[in-house]
């Protein structure tokens, strides 16, 4: 869709904005006291804050319900919270609360911007591929209204991340330079260098006499995504994304030593934090049963990794399996047995639900936090480059 076109077509009849007056508004004054907390706490990218974020901005817009800025702040939130799990219930919400700020005053950068990142997020519900071309149309407005914007330039970066790493990274880089306060800005630099080094990896395997040519810059670009993940643990403490896919990083680079330090980090930290974490927790288990097994031929310790993996997310049909197949090795029969049973009851369940259309609300996501809902329900998971945020 033409820019031109998509633009007329969101703004349509331009708001006012404040009425003389509104400054003194007290409810006006309440509604901008919660949407600054709220937006101090989005800012902070981590997804043990999106919660209260979210509140805060629904605050803000219970006090003045034509804010805009609250409007497309909640969307934002919401979009970054669920990332790629977001229900497509909630996805219509969230899309129609970020047009109406548009409607409101298009002159706001940020109600393009929610709209272009729910749009990177979304899975067209007929051919489930996601809406990325879209997206970059609309955060093109955005960028129009605030180029030098960090945050606007996060969203694109982001969106070039499923296109072409190179992009990504000149973007994401550019984003960086403005903010270099913007956690969220290392992960998915990382995931664009982490991409960019293991398609290189990829063509070597496929012609090993490229893997010399290629050899110094697959390093280089897992470095990069070192260094970046270095620097989001360090501005995003409480996020276990950040370690686990620390792990991953020094996998894909040969360095298993490190690697088992940041899963062993991933599942030591954070016992009380958003629902979205335990998802990080599951794989970090899964790589460290990997290792007990094929590492260490420890069939033991790999199970009571899969089992503490379990205790997170109960139906687990991942897990499940795997820990039939141990149990299975380590000759418990009895124990085999209660997981396979388990195992059939959870595949049934899905197969059900499959059958019964979209649910009401999805698992959590790499950022995901449903807000209600069962820890059984949180999936295995992807691996960093898939999980970009």
């Amino acid at each position: 869709m033409a820019l031109a076109a998509l633009a007329a077509g969101l703004v349509g009849s331009r708001c006012e904005g404040d009425k003389p007056g509104d400054e003194a508004d007290p409810l006006k004054a309440k509604a901008r006291e919660k949407y600054a907390e709220g937006r101090r706490l989005f800012l902070t990218c981590d997804p043990n804050n999106y919660d209260q974020a979210q509140q805060l901005f629904k605050d803000a817009m219970a006090y003045w319900d034509d804010y805009p800025e609250a409007l497309a702040a909640w969307s934002e939130t919401m979009s970054m919270w669920y990332s790629f799990m977001i229900p497509e219930q909630l996805f219509q919400e969230a899309y129609s609360q970020a047009q109406r700020a548009v409607r409101l005053d298009p002159e706001v950068d940020a109600g393009y911007r929610a709209m272009a990142d729910l749009y990177r997020h979304h899975r067209d519900p007929a051919t489930g591929e996601v809406q990325t071309r879209y997206a970059l149309d609309v955060i093109e407005l955005a960028l129009k209204i605030a180029p030098d914007s960090a945050e606007n330039l996060y969203v694109q970066g982001s969106i070039y991340l499923a296109l072409d790493p190179a992009k990504a990274i000149e973007v994401l880089s550019r984003a960086r330079a403005v903010n270099p306060d913007l956690g969220k800005t290392y992960f998915n630099l990382a995931s664009a260098y982490q991409t960019a080094g293991d398609k290189l990896m990829l063509e070597a395997m496929r012609d090993p006499s490229k893997l010399e040519q290629n050899k110094e810059l697959i390093s280089r670009n897992y470095e990069q995504a070192i260094a970046a993940l270095q620097t989001y643990q360090r501005l995003v403490p409480g996020d276990l994304a950040g370690y686990c896919s620390l792990g991953i990083v020094y996998l894909h680079d040969g360095k298993t030593t490190e690697a088992l330090q940041q899963f062993q980090e991933t599942v030591s930290r954070n016992q009380k934090g958003d629902i979205s974490q335990y998802r990080w927790k599951i794989m970090a288990y899964d790589k460290l049963a990997e290792a007990a097994e094929v590492k260490d031929h420890d069939l033991g310790s790999a199970r009571l990794y899969m089992e503490r993996a379990l205790a997170l997310a109960p139906k687990n049909a991942q897990t499940l399996s795997v820990l039939v197949r141990l149990t299975k090795a380590l000759k418990d029969e009895k124990a085999a047995a209660e997981y396979q049973a388990r195992l059939a009851e959870s595949v049934k369940e899905m197969e059900m639900k499959e059958q019964a259309g979209p649910a009401a609300g999805p698992a959590a996501g790499s950022t995901a936090g449903p807000g209600s809902g069962s820890t059984a329900d949180v999936p295995a998971g992807l691996e960093l480059g898939a999980t970009a945020e």
